[in-house]
């Protein structure tokens, strides 16, 4: 692109623009973590570029807890991530890639001890808009006791907070997950996934979601 002979505000106007396209987007939401806490995030995703590679989305969270303490995460996505504050008490990412016959992301932040950290993965690979398989990453850094801690407060919240249809997915997948941790982990609760529209007609999903509620 030539832009040699633009006036000088234009030049201003141009690198102005440039410089927005790269920071993409940011929000600011509230929520209150699994432990109690309260917490205000906000989150600003900037598209990054390296020669002969696909551009990549970085999403920066930062999280102010009610304490005062100061927190953020960082994730690296292959597209947009989608950033809520979940009522059963995490932050979930969510990243859509390809579409129908794409793959979809799920990722989970929690608070354990003074640190914002990751749950693990959950992908899923997509037919025709439907879950065609599950993958799991989980997160190996983390200690057992702080996921079962963190996996047992999810379970004990209400069955109508699973069952929310904003949420739906990203609950199935999160059960689906912390099962891979602890296999005698029971969410009881979470029964009411079984009764979501959605769900029911995406047989793959509701398998493995299934099964996930046998010890």
């Amino acid at each position: 692109m030539m832009i040699k002979n633009l006036p000088k505000y234009a030049h201003f106007v141009f690198l102005t623009l440039c410089f927005a396209f790269n920071i993409a987007y940011g929000a600011t939401f509230e929520g209150i973590f699994s432990s109690g806490e309260k917490y205000r995030a906000n989150y600003s995703i900037e598209t990054k570029t390296r020669p002969n590679e696909p551009a990549t989305k970085l999403l920066t969270v930062k999280v102010d807890l009610e304490s005062g303490q100061e927190l953020s995460y960082s994730y690296e996505a292959s597209d947009f991530p989608a950033v809520h504050a979940n009522p059963l008490g995490f932050i979930s990412i969510v990243v859509n890639q390809g579409g129908m016959e794409g793959s979809r992301t799920y990722n989970y932040l929690f608070l354990s001890g003074s640190k914002l950290v990751s749950a693990g993965e959950v992908e899923t690979l997509l037919h025709l808009g439907s879950v065609e398989d599950i993958l799991i990453q989980k997160n190996e850094e983390i200690s057992e006791s702080a996921i079962r801690e963190f996996m047992s407060s999810v379970a004990n919240e209400r069955s109508e907070e699973f069952s929310n249809p904003d949420h739906a997915y990203p609950n199935a997948m999160l059960i689906i997950l912390g099962k891979s941790y602890t296999e005698d982990l029971r969410f009881d609760a979470a029964h009411s996934l079984l009764d979501n529209k959605e769900i029911k007609e995406d047989p793959v999903l509701l398998t493995r979601l299934k099964s996930s509620f046998c010890n």
